[in-house]
């Protein structure tokens, strides 16, 4: 019988701490209620002020998206236009290339037959002036080889000759 006295004081302990636990809760929801009063007063001198601003927000939106609506618009035209310009300078640019391209070619071509020119002149007076000098220098070593044989005076021996000649032979 020990064991009932116990669940009875075990009971009467929990019934008063579903009490205590419900009165704390009643006065939160009184301080949660007061605060939520003071709230909407301070909130509703706000509302005429927030529903004109969201009014003229609405306002605004509806002519932003018009004015949107038209940029756009003119942003697609000039897009368009500019696609057309941009084939016009394309075209232009690939016609100027193919022109500068023949241009070079021609430039080529004179460049080339000047050089030749050029080369055919050169070889034409190194010959003129060349052959002339070799021709004197020729000359000149022949004077040379008989003026130094005439001033040696001594004849070859015979057999030296010989000798020069079986060399060659």
């Amino acid at each position: 019988m020990n064991q009932v006295p116990v669940l009875e004081w075990a009971v009467a302990g929990f019934v008063f701490l579903g009490a205590v636990s419900m009165i704390t809760q009643a006065i939160a929801s009184i301080k949660t209620f007061r605060l939520i009063k003071q709230l909407k007063a301070e909130l509703d001198p706000l509302l005429p002020k927030t529903r004109e601003t969201l009014d003229q927000a609405i306002l605004t939106l509806a002519d932003s998206r018009q004015r949107i609506h038209q940029i756009s618009e003119r942003t697609l035209e000039v897009l368009d236009q500019s696609k057309v310009q941009l084939a016009r300078l394309e075209e232009v640019v690939i016609d100027a290339a193919g022109r500068a391209r023949s241009q070079l070619a021609r430039t080529e071509l004179i460049v080339e037959d000047a050089v030749t020119r050029v080369q055919e002149a050169v070889s034409a007076i190194q010959g003129v002036i060349l052959r002339p000098i070799r021709e004197v220098n020729g000359l000149a070593a022949a004077v040379k080889a008989s003026l130094s044989q005439l001033l040696r005076g001594n004849p070859r021996h015979i057999d030296r000759v010989a000798q020069d000649e079986e060399m060659f032979i």
